[in-house]
């Protein structure tokens, strides 16, 4: 008798407004590049390598702004306040910094084999020294 999986792609469903939510999310291609040199390091990054590097040290800095990305404006019908709405969990605040209090750092880089994660890890580590 085989084991059944936890989790299958039949019994996962996404609501359409959570992918609808999740397909806006910027892409890596609209991402700044870097434009410091980075100590230490004797290498040149390629501008997807330096793309990458400005994202990783984005969700490392707590006011950063790929950190509220899922924040979205809401203006208030009964008074002039606006107020930002979390896109996927609806949580609703008065201003960012009460968010990023909920808001967790950091992030996953994933990319093909050789599109030079390891140079984009060291070079986070030698621009934050």
């Amino acid at each position: 008798m085989e084991p059944k999986p936890v989790i299958s792609s039949q019994n996962l469903l996404l609501s359409p407004e959570f992918h609808s939510q999740l397909l806006k999310i910027q892409s890596g291609n609209n991402l700044p590049q870097i434009q410091t040199l980075i100590p230490f390091l004797k290498s040149s990054l390629k501008p997807h390598k330096k793309q990458g590097l400005a994202f990783l040290l984005d969700r490392e800095t707590p006011n950063g702004k790929s950190a509220d990305s899922l924040w979205l404006n809401k203006p208030s019908s009964s008074t002039r306040r606006i107020y930002l709405i979390h896109s996927i969990t609806k949580k609703q605040v008065q201003n960012l910094q009460d968010s990023l209090i909920h808001t967790p750092l950091g992030c996953l880089l994933a990319h093909d084999m050789g599109l030079g994660k390891s140079i984009q890890c060291i070079s986070l580590i030698c621009t934050t020294l």
